[in-house]
């Protein structure tokens, strides 16, 4: 039983137990004060002396005295003992049980047997046959939460120890203690350790049957606490476990809360680590945004460090002002860091003072803190009249930014047709990216135009998302618009921009652009050389004759045939040439004077004849070139011989 952490959040809620002893009584051996002050009362220096000489030093002057001493020896290590001390303790605490048993004291002597790992002898039979023949019931509460738990932590060791029929006994023993129990259970802070005593008894009675119960629901009651210890409760569970145990939905959560956090062992709950953030803020949430005052316990509690996200951007949700006063004072710091509309709330109740306001006002406007979040038009009004008094009274600077003049627009506060006034706030470029992110663009383009040039960019910089969502008359003003603003922005592409337009045929349609217009246009382009050297070819081609064009193109094959330097480039060309040569005089003439030009290379006779041969083949020489070409040949022959 991690009776610790239980025992050290409310020990008044156990008055027959010595809680310093159950809590001290462990660190003996490493806390100083502690083994101090045991030397000093009772002389005993050590934890074996103590389980030895406990009644010759008057420990134990009342029952509480004996219970915390039994808990705190069994939480003792088990080599804090020497030879047969645990024994001694046994027998001693048996001759005690046997002038006065009492339930919980024999209890929490078979638990300190179960910690340290002791067989049952005669003395603990004795005891183990006490406790099933006890016919008195416990009558307080807390004593009956305590009596539970230790029947639950002692059922294994009755297990091992007993006949296998004595399980069962055990079993219903449970079972009795749990049917005499009544919580009260409407202050969480206080009583949450008590409930948490039994938060075990669903799973160590392995899912228990109804008719194990006198109570009706009890098995429903067991297992939406054992719930609460292990679980996160969700906000749908939440309102059966309200039902069950008859409290309220919101100290569901608190119980969920301080069971998980204060009680329970996060390596036996069954939570993911989101649904521990979820714990936490459902209790912080439950507790202050509830109608009644929050209690002095649960204030301790959070000043302890908790993430107050939820609660600040929800300001407004707080139905009671001392709390919100009190949240102030926690967290005072995150309030002032982040900024979020509930905070209007804080300037309207007058909970900060005016430097505050002014900032969360002006920041709320900027909008820089909540990126998601709006202000409706309500809260915009509010703050846009304190602004002015602000500025009023107060000579408050504020420079209006994009999220500002949105919110003026949406609210009816700023005219888009209003040019004037947009040019006076100095907010002409926001009006632009307001209109361009509602994606009006008749809006957007009626604004523009009525802009100087320089705020034109947003439709060069959009053009193909703005062009491919507008059409008509108003596709042709969006054009007039980006043209401008390309002349403006960069000259050096305009011609090149109008020269690839005039090439679009939906462009053409648009502006119903004749032939001659668009002739005369490309014209005046090309004359002004403002075309990059590939354009201003392809515009060259389109207007010049063809007769022209091809006797450009015949002078330049001719003009590369005479800058053919050998017979050997000659023969790997022959291929490009041949129909030009075919079709062409002046080509076919060019091409065997450069190879006659070349005879001389003896090196290369071989291919000056496999020229001839292809030149023949296809019949490209006359009769005197022919003949010119063979005596040419021949003398090589023989001059080579």
């Amino acid at each position: 039983m991690n009776y610790h952490k239980i025992f050290k959040k409310n020990p008044a809620l156990f008055p027959f137990i010595n809680t310093s002893f159950a809590l001290e009584l462990p660190k003996m051996k490493t806390d100083k004060e502690i083994k101090l002050k045991f030397t000093k009362f009772y002389q005993l220096e050590y934890i074996g002396e103590v389980a030895e000489r406990w009644d010759e030093r008057r420990i134990v002057k009342r029952k509480a005295d004996f219970i915390g001493l039994t808990l705190g020896l069994a939480k003792s290590f088990s080599n804090d003992f020497l030879y047969n001390q645990k024994e001694i303790f046994v027998d001693k605490a048996a001759r005690r049980l046997g002038e006065n048993f009492d339930l919980i004291s024999a209890l929490s002597v078979l638990y300190f047997a179960n910690e340290q790992n002791l067989d049952m002898n005669e003395s603990l039979k004795s005891i183990y046959q006490g406790i099933l023949n006890c016919k008195k019931e416990v009558e307080d509460a807390s004593e009956l939460a305590v009596a539970i738990r230790l029947a639950v932590e002692n059922k294994s060791y009755v297990h091992f120890q007993r006949e296998e029929a004595d399980d069962q006994t055990w079993r219903e023993l449970i079972c009795s203690l749990v049917d005499q129990l009544e919580l009260n259970l409407n202050s969480p802070h206080e009583t949450f350790p008590l409930l948490a005593l039994i938060g075990t008894v669903y799973d160590a009675l392995e899912k228990p049957k109804a008719k194990e119960f006198k109570t009706k629901g009890m098995v429903r009651y067991l297992q939406s606490v054992s719930a609460l210890l292990y679980k996160e409760i969700s906000d749908e569970r939440a309102f059966s476990v309200s039902d069950v145990l008859k409290i309220s939905r919101e100290d569901v959560f608190v119980y969920n809360y301080l069971f998980v956090y204060e009680c329970g062992n996060f390596q036996e709950q069954e939570i993911t680590e989101p649904g521990y953030d979820r714990i936490c803020k459902k209790y912080v949430e439950t507790q202050f945004f509830s109608k009644k005052p929050v209690s002095d316990d649960f204030l301790k509690r959070v000043k302890e460090g908790f993430n107050f996200s939820s609660l600040i951007t929800n300001l407004q949700k707080f139905t009671n002002l001392d709390n919100l006063k009190k949240f102030l004072e926690i967290a005072e710091d995150e309030l002032v860091d982040r900024v979020y509309p509930s905070h209007i709330i804080l300037i309207q109740k007058d909970l900060v003072d005016e430097n505050k306001k002014m900032n969360f006002t002006t920041r709320l406007l900027l909008g820089g803190d909540y990126p998601v979040r709006r202000l409706n038009q309500e809260q915009f009004e509010y703050l846009q009249g304190k602004l002015k008094e602000y500025q009023a009274n107060n000579d408050l600077e504020f420079k209006p930014n994009q999220n500002y003049v949105d919110l003026c627009i949406r609210y009816g506060y700023i005219d888009l047709t209003d040019i004037n006034k947009l040019k006076e706030m100095e907010v002409t470029s926001y009006a632009v990216n307001y209109a361009f992110n509602q994606k009006n663009w008749e809006q957007l383009i009626t604004l523009l135009e009525k802009l100087d040039v320089i705020h034109h960019e947003v439709v060069w910089r959009y053009d193909d998302r703005i062009k491919d969502e507008v059409e008509g008359e108003l596709l042709k003003r969006f054009y007039h618009l980006y043209l401008n603003f390309l002349f403006y922005k960069k000259p050096s592409k305009y011609t090149k921009k109008i020269y690839q337009l005039l090439q679009d045929d939906s462009f053409v349609n648009l502006f119903e652009l004749s032939e001659k217009e668009i002739e005369k246009t490309e014209k005046t382009i090309y004359n002004h050389e403002m075309l990059s050297k590939r354009d201003a070819e392809e515009l060259y081609r389109k207007y010049t004759p063809a007769e022209v064009l091809e006797q450009e193109r015949v002078e330049k094959v001719v003009n590369k045939i005479r800058k053919y330097s050998s017979l050997y480039s000659m023969e790997v060309n022959f291929r490009e040439n041949i129909e030009d040569m075919k079709e062409n005089e002046l080509v076919r003439k060019a091409f065997v004077e450069q190879f006659l030009l070349l005879r001389s290379e003896k090196k290369f006779f071989d291919v000056f004849i496999l020229i001839f041969y292809k030149l023949k083949y296809h019949e490209l020489l006359t009769e005197e070139e022919n003949r010119t070409i063979e005596n040419i040949a021949i003398q090589s022959v023989r001059y080579a011989s």
